[in-house]
């Protein structure tokens, strides 16, 4: 059986994060032992989840490990890619077969990488809060994971107090956030956790640069070599798990 793995971006209309989306798969290409491994997007971008799902098929893939580049279990995992999915599952030879990889989720590797993004700021004073801005979803189970995360987090003793807030569809909004910190006297950092640059995060740091001292801001989470371990996890996971399970 010939394997591929088709890598799910989110993608976007800043052409940085498309080209970070690339350099990961590249660096996958070089860690897992798999010959094809192809790059499709959810929407805005191109190529396609069709259009990659067919050049995987057409370089003679038998198995395809389809891996949502996402940080959270939400909606896009739960029910965009599956549905769009769907279609080629009961659409093509029956002889190929298709998996489903889990998001990066709660793991330890992912609570390092927040580590890092925190410590390479090197600030002297205690930190008050550290504040990790989520892209937000109508997914109830999002803030239950995001909870998950900052239990682990908490245990780094990076700051006095762990704490989330969303970007949108989500509260407390990073907005009424950012607000009510700038009214405080604390030290603040905030930690984008967002897999790539994009329009998101540029956002996050008209808001937040230059504004106040006490205000810092890691970058996001992309380049580390974490990602690159906790991508290779979840495609060893993704034997037990196929695409036919993810839509019923």
């Amino acid at each position: 059986m010939s394997k591929a793995i088709l890598f799910i971006g989110h993608g976007s209309r800043s052409a940085d994060a498309i080209t970070e989306t690339y350099s990961l798969a590249e660096q996958c290409r070089s860690a897992i032992p798999i010959d094809v491994q192809e790059v499709g997007f959810l929407e805005i971008s191109t190529p396609t989840i069709k259009t990659a799902f067919e050049t995987c098929v057409a370089k003679g893939a038998t198995e395809i490990i389809v891996v949502p580049l996402l940080l959270m279990e939400a909606g896009h995992a739960k029910i965009d890619i599956p549905e769009q999915l769907s279609a080629y599952v009961t659409g093509n030879d029956e002889n190929i077969t298709i998996k489903y990889a889990k998001p990066f989720g709660i793991h330890d590797l992912m609570v390092t990488i927040v580590e890092d993004r925190v410590r390479s700021l090197d600030i002297p004073e205690n930190v008050d809060r550290l504040i990790l801005i989520g892209r937000g979803s109508s997914d109830p189970h999002l803030s239950k994971n995001f909870n998950k995360l900052i239990s682990l987090v908490e245990k780094k003793e990076l700051a006095n107090k762990v704490e989330v807030c969303y970007l949108y569809g989500t509260e407390p909004s990073f907005k009424d956030v950012q607000w009510e910190v700038e009214k405080s006297s604390e030290t603040v950092i905030f930690l984008p956790y967002l897999l790539f640059t994009g329009l998101l995060y540029e956002g996050i740091k008209r808001n937040l640069d230059n504004r106040d001292k006490r205000i810092h801001r890691t970058n996001y989470l992309f380049p580390h070599p974490n990602i690159i371990e906790i991508i290779s996890l979840r495609v060893a996971e993704a034997k037990e798990t196929t695409i036919a399970e993810k839509i019923k």
